[in-house]
């Protein structure tokens, strides 16, 4: 290459990695990751004995409903795993107004079409992809927690779900069920809609 084309190449290459630079630091603040998700929760403004008045508590709890709604599958299936614990505690902690409009943001509507599906299965088939979802769910230390709490809670879990469908006895439940049915409707909706893991 000739050195009369090296220094255009350079300053064409150096506009366009500024531009990049310019765009990633624009568009870093509407980027959500899980890390940033987490730090949110970290950051209620209740926390540290602060009492945020009622429109703080709304912008900050619409915020955070929109931010984990926006994490893709993968992110979505290792909060549930990784950070169920503080994204319940987290719930535990809103009133009852709050916690049902946060669970219909983050949960209800993202799970319908999935508990629709399940639905209109036979109870055979229904039977067969809980075990298998039960089964991958076991391998995975957190989710198997998430197994438990269920059982613990209703040791006929698994028969009314397989039973009556899954969307009925997550309807039924308070706020502890619908958090402890998080991961196995995640499971259900990686393979019933095609979804991937990672």
């Amino acid at each position: 290459m000739r050195p009369g084309i090296l220094i255009p190449s350079f300053i064409a290459l150096a506009i366009i990695w500024s531009g990049v630079a310019m765009v990633m630091h624009v568009t870093d603040p509407y980027v959500i990751s899980l890390d940033k998700v987490m730090a949110m929760v970290d950051q209620a403004p209740w926390k540290g004995g602060h009492k945020p008045g009622a429109a703080e508590r709304k912008a900050y709890i619409e915020g955070l409903a929109q931010a984990i709604t926006r994490l893709d599958l993968a992110q979505k299936t290792r909060l549930m795993e990784e950070e169920r614990n503080q994204i319940e505690d987290l719930v535990l902690d809103l009133t009852e107004s709050e916690r049902k409009w946060f669970l219909n943001q983050v949960m209800d509507l993202r799970f319908q079409p999935v508990m629709k599906a399940f639905k209109v299965m036979t109870v055979e088939d229904r039977r067969r992809l809980i075990n298998t979802c039960k089964t991958a769910m076991h391998k995975n230390g957190h989710e198997s927690e998430a197994l438990d709490t269920l059982t613990k809670e209703d040791d006929k879990a698994f028969e009314k779900i397989i039973e009556r469908g899954i969307g009925d006895y997550y309807n039924e439940g308070d706020e502890k069920r619908k958090l402890a049915l998080a991961p196995l409707l995640q499971e259900l909706q990686v393979r019933m809609m095609g979804g991937r893991r990672r």
